[in-house]
């Protein structure tokens, strides 16, 4: 792959329709279309997109602006988008205040308006059908998706703490936690509808076999990954490691996200950063780019039409590939 083009200053990259959007660190957003940048905002604080529809504030505990082509809409209250930000095709969800409190703002997701203020206990940060979800720790709930009552909740072995925001395939809700640092690794998967669990594995230093696959491929429900120089396959349903193969090359990545049918990863830093991806059709490597750095950084990945988007994480750059 070759590069396009880079651009400083990136807060935040996102993608809307056919081509991205980024806000810069002094608050303007830019649309990038045909690799050509288009003020789009000013002064934003802070922002998020879901289908296509922009959300944004101008200040915290502020004013919510929606933005959805040439259409735009006000709603008034005390918004924090970067509290807390959750939707689904039925409700917005929103961290916010209200009388110094620390209250959840719901709006119908078809009109905008807000058709509920409640105290802040749990935040939703997933759904499915009827249910939102919610974790912390060593916990997991789940309620209706007005929060209105709990439905179950779930609590991790004493010592255990939740690794990585849960994930939801078909009917089953799974997420893997650490004891002790690393020195353990159990991994479970709940139904959905009763917290029941369906599954159950538990990994220990000397790890013999460890979950490495957690990157959930939406295309056919299985969960990939690739660390140190092991390539995994995992069905998150059954609970079952499907395959497993050594990559002989010296790599060892630090982040994994799929796109396209690929798994892409970056590597190393300063001289021995690296990225690439393996494509699932087949599970062979077949993409591996040296991406020399100067200084100690670490990139987000995202492939979108046939492009891709090298963020880093610290200094802010976004590199652009084609």
């Amino acid at each position: 792959m070759f590069k396009l083009h880079q651009i400083e200053e990136v807060d935040k990259l996102l993608f809307i329709n056919s081509h991205p959007i980024y806000k810069l660190k002094n608050g303007e957003v830019f649309s990038l279309e045909k690799d050509l940048p288009i003020k789009i905002l000013d002064k934003v604080y802070e922002f998020y997109v879901y289908k296509d529809i922009i959300f944004y504030q101008e200040n915290n505990l502020n004013n919510l602006y929606i933005k959805d082509g040439d259409k735009e809409k006000e709603i008034v209250g005390e918004f924090s988008l970067k509290g807390a930000f959750y939707s689904n095709d039925i409700y917005l969800y929103i961290l916010g205040k209200k009388n110094n409190k620390k209250v959840i703002y719901i709006l119908d997701y078809n009109n905008f308006d807000i058709i509920k203020i409640i105290d802040y206990n749990y935040f939703p940060e997933s759904s499915m059908g009827n249910y939102c979800f919610y974790s912390w720790n060593y916990l997991v709930k789940c309620f209706d998706l007005l929060l209105e009552s709990e439905k179950w909740q779930y609590t991790l072995p004493e010592g255990f703490t939740i690794f990585k925001q849960p994930q939801i395939v078909d009917d089953v809700l799974f997420f893997d936690s650490f004891k002790n640092g690393n020195e353990e690794n159990f991994v479970v998967g709940l139904d959905i509808k009763t917290g029941e669990v369906l599954w159950q594995l538990l990994f220990k230093i000397p790890y013999k076999e460890q979950l490495l696959a957690t990157t959930l491929n939406v295309t056919n429900n299985l969960c990939y990954g690739f660390w140190g120089k092991k390539f995994q396959i995992f069905d998150p349903i059954s609970g079952d490691i499907m395959e497993e193969k050594i990559i002989p090359e010296n790599i060892n990545p630090y982040c994994n996200d799929i796109y396209d049918n690929k798994l892409w990863f970056v590597s190393g830093k300063y001289e021995e950063c690296k990225f690439g991806y393996i494509n699932l059709a087949n599970n062979e490597l077949e993409l591996l780019q040296d991406f020399p750095q100067e200084d100690d950084e670490m990139f987000e990945v995202v492939y979108f039409q046939k492009k891709l988007y090298l963020r880093g994480v610290y200094n802010n750059i976004l590199h652009i590939f084609e």
